[in-house]
C-alpha cells in the first residue's frame, strides 16, 4: 500500500513540475540590448521588458534615448516589433522613448526586435541599425 501512495505522490510531483515549466514561458525578462548605431543616429541606454501576461498585455516594451548624431536636417526614429506582425509606429525626435509592442490575439510575445533609423525622405533609403530579435 505505501507503494501506491509513493508512486501517487511522484506522480503528482511530476505533474506540478510539468505544469509550472510550462509556466514559466510566461514571465517577465528584461534587460538592457546595447546601443544601436548607424549613420546620423543612436539608440542608446536600452532596456527590454517582455511583461508577463497579466501585465501590459504580456508585450515587449523597449526604451532608451534617441540621438542624432549628425545634426544634417534628418529626422531620426526608432520603431520595434513583435513576432508576426511589421514595425510599429515610428517615434521621431531625440529624447528619451519608450513604447510597448503586443500581439492583440495572443496572451504574451515571445520574440521582438527595435530598429533606430535616420529618415533619409522620399528619395533616399533608410540607414538603420537593428537589435535582431530579442527572446523572451
Amino acid at each position: 500500500m505505501s507503494k501506491i501512495k509513493t508512486r501517487g505522490l511522484a506522480s503528482a510531483g511530476i505533474t506540478a513540475a510539468i505544469i509550472l515549466g510550462s509556466a514559466t514561458g510566461a514571465l517577465a525578462a528584461s534587460g538592457p540590448f546595447g546601443n544601436l548605431s548607424a549613420s546620423g543616429v543612436a539608440f542608446v541606454n536600452n532596456y527590454v521588458t517582455f511583461h508577463p501576461s497579466s501585465v501590459a498585455r504580456g508585450g515587449m516594451e523597449y526604451t532608451g534615448t534617441l540621438q542624432d548624431t549628425a545634426s544634417d536636417g534628418h529626422n531620426v526614429f526608432v520603431h520595434g516589433k513583435v513576432e508576426g506582425y511589421g514595425y510599429g509606429p515610428r517615434l521621431y525626435s531625440p529624447g528619451y522613448k519608450d513604447q510597448n509592442l503586443y500581439d492583440p490575439s495572443a496572451t504574451y510575445v515571445n520574440t521582438g526586435s527595435v530598429q533606430a533609423c535616420t529618415d533619409r525622405g522620399t528619395f533616399g533609403a533608410d540607414s538603420c541599425a537593428s537589435t535582431g530579435t530579442l527572446r523572451r
